[in-house]
């Protein structure tokens, strides 16, 4: 049996400064969370109580947890377990429940278009701390994964627990053998590369601009014997309801754009608002109600990723400026000096020696 002494190395992977927002997502992210512990030997509970978590907390899938209490509670498990693959260990017993009714009518799609436009509309119900976008581009489909909270700088286990259920959950929708030509992660690797090949049936690369996932488009039919249309229609008039009861508020709103646009810097304010289906002026209106202001959180979102990506990536400091959407290097030098009061590399090399 593994027992939870001292955490101070654990606690010492892990910023402590709490995120801007209270990002919020369902319990049901932690299926099999109490099995996979079990299996290493350790006790669940003593590791949620650290996180101010329980194991009713998880029994109900559909309650409310911040997402910061999900990271490190991963993380604590991955280091005082040592168990470098604990977020994958975790994700092999997650199926399409873990998202709820989101889950429904994401496995009731005929289309990966439709389960994207179901995403677009209604993951925000399952997490409002991440974002999930679909594109195609000649013959390969991209699956990209943005966080809003980048504050919490090892999310590097939530992040492989993410990618590990996105693929068995793809692999159920498209067929075992159909699944992906490449992976790629923001992040250094937490495992040996011969680990990933046990959950990963592709190439995976890491210290990449963004996490996701390549597919091939001439392996991307979905199995359409299984869709019950009627179950589908009924997920998401309930997921319809609730989405109106819980709207995302305006500065949500605005983070979840200012992650997608930035490095194609195509985030300025009207550019933002127009996309909201505003205006400048009404923008600045609901932000100010709000004690925000636009430029405040665009270099939040700037400084919170970038903090992100030197920490826990090799990601090259010119390249991560073009992410970032600066001008040029020595644009976001500046900026990120005048914020952190040191150089992108010095703070880089000083986390190093944590």
């Amino acid at each position: 049996m593994v027992t939870l002494g001292s955490v101070s190395k654990a606690e010492g992977l892990i910023e402590k400064r709490p995120m801007n927002k209270n990002y919020l997502m369902r319990s049901g992210s932690l299926m099999g969370f109490e099995q996979a512990v079990s299996d290493l030997g350790g006790d669940a509970q003593a590791l949620l109580r650290r996180v101010n978590l329980t194991l009713d907390d998880l029994s109900d899938g559909d309650k409310m947890i911040p997402v910061e209490s999900m990271v490190r509670v991963l993380e604590y498990g991955a280091e005082l377990l040592q168990c470098t693959d604990f977020g994958l260990r975790v994700a092999q017993y997650q199926d399409w429940t873990a998202l709820g009714n989101v889950g429904v009518l994401l496995k009731n799609s005929d289309t990966l278009e439709s389960v994207y436009a179901a995403i677009q509309r209604y993951f925000s119900l399952h997490t409002n701390g991440e974002y999930w976008d679909y594109r195609k581009e000649g013959n390969y489909s991209y699956i990209t994964r943005y966080e809003k909270f980048h504050d919490v700088n090892h999310a590097c286990q939530h992040q492989e627990l993410s990618f590990g259920v996105c693929i068995l959950l793809l692999q159920d929708l498209l067929g075992k053998n159909n699944i992906g030509a490449r992976l790629e992660f923001s992040h250094k690797p937490m495992s040996d590369l011969s680990v990933y090949k046990k959950y990963f049936p592709m190439e995976v690369c890491f210290s990449q601009e963004y996490d996701r996932l390549i597919l091939d488009n001439r392996h991307l039919t979905v199995k359409s014997g299984e869709i019950n249309r009627r179950i589908r229609q009924q997920a998401e008039v309930h997921l319809m309801r609730l989405l109106q009861e819980r709207p995302l508020d305006i500065e949500h709103q605005v983070r979840t754009i200012l992650v997608q646009t930035m490095a194609a810097r195509e985030h300025s304010i009207d550019k933002v608002a127009a996309l909201l289906n505003t205006n400048r002026r009404a923008l600045q209106r609901k932000l100010a109600a709000q004690g925000l202001d636009y430029k405040t959180l665009l270099s939040d979102v700037r400084m919170s990723t970038a903090c992100w990506h030197l920490k826990s990536s090799e990601l090259d400091i010119t390249l991560l400026s073009e992410i970032l959407g600066y001008s040029d290097v020595s644009a976001f030098s500046h900026a990120f000096k005048k914020s952190m009061n040191c150089s992108a590399r010095e703070w880089r090399n000083r986390e190093k020696m944590k």
